[in-house]
């Protein structure tokens, strides 16, 4: 009798528990990289999904821009917090220890707590899942891909090209280009 009344608040447990929203997915708000950049207030402590352009190297994981000139640049922390199989095998495909890769990503956006990285961010998104990769590639001077965003000026007279340092010189891995 005792193992009957323990099964029936187990089962009454899990329904309330459900019933409660624990152990639901979050509502996932899709946004495009441009509309976060330009006001990414209302998506702080959503969980949301951007295709965007992920930069990474040596102290350096950040979003940019695949597709939009944003009219601000926003600096947004990348962590890969943990994955399901799906978006461990599409990780699998990013460049080793340093790449750009354009793809759908989705997790919390959040602010406060930080700054995080090395200190230049105050946007960190923690990455759950990985929706697709569309293109992945090394990071060289000579060749940048075409799906990069390097014709971008936002706010500034100076060209895209000394307006936003390569990965390379990011990374410290090159010297910047000196002034002409």
């Amino acid at each position: 009798m005792g193992s009957f009344f323990a099964k029936a608040k187990i089962g009454i447990f899990v329904i309330l528990y459900c019933a409660m929203g624990y152990g639901a997915t979050p509502h996932q708000t899709r946004t495009a990289y441009c509309a976060l950049a330009d006001d990414p207030i209302p998506f702080v402590g959503k969980h949301i999904v951007v295709r965007a352009v992920y930069i990474y190297g040596f102290e350096i994981q950040r979003l940019d821009a695949a597709d939009c000139c944003p009219s601000k640049k926003l600096n947004i922390w990348v962590e890969i917090g943990p994955l399901d199989a799906q978006s461990r095998r599409f990780l699998k495909r990013f460049p080793k220890g340093m790449g750009l890769t354009l793809a759908t990503f989705s997790g919390a956006f959040e602010t406060g707590g930080g700054p995080f990285g090395d200190g230049g961010y105050r946007y960190r998104l923690t990455v759950d899942h990985i929706e697709n990769v569309e293109a992945t590639a090394r990071p060289s001077e000579a060749n940048r891909p075409p799906w990069t965003n390097r014709d971008c000026v936002s706010g500034s007279s100076e060209t895209p090209a000394a307006q936003t340092p390569s990965i390379l010189h990011q990374s410290g891995r090159v010297d910047p280009p000196k002034p002409q």
